[in-house]
């Protein structure tokens, strides 16, 4: 499977290691509904609260790398589009 974001400012070597901890990769498998609820508002409201204006999408993309970081393997294109190549077969899906 493979998922996409799409940012239209340049790609950056450091775009990892923004954070200090992915939001939802700390969940564990069998969690709490209410946890899990609990995690995806904190990382809504990160995602809100980052300073991305159009064509400086830099630290937004830098908290959609963390957070895929664990789940494939993450690859940019020169516009700044993030990929993350999922093992095994399974359907492409577009975030944007």
């Amino acid at each position: 499977m493979r998922a996409y974001a799409t940012a239209s400012a340049g790609p950056r070597a450091t775009l990892t290691g923004h954070r200090k901890n992915s939001v939802l990769g700390s969940i564990p498998a069998a969690a709490h509904p209410r946890a899990v609820k609990s995690k995806a508002l904190s990382l809504l409201q990160e995602l809100t609260e980052a300073h991305s204006v159009p064509g400086h999408e830099d630290e937004v993309r830098a908290i959609f790398m963390d957070e895929l970081g664990e789940c494939g393997e993450l690859s940019t294109d020169r516009i700044g589009s993030v990929f993350c190549e999922f093992p095994g077969n399974g359907p492409r899906v577009l975030l944007a």
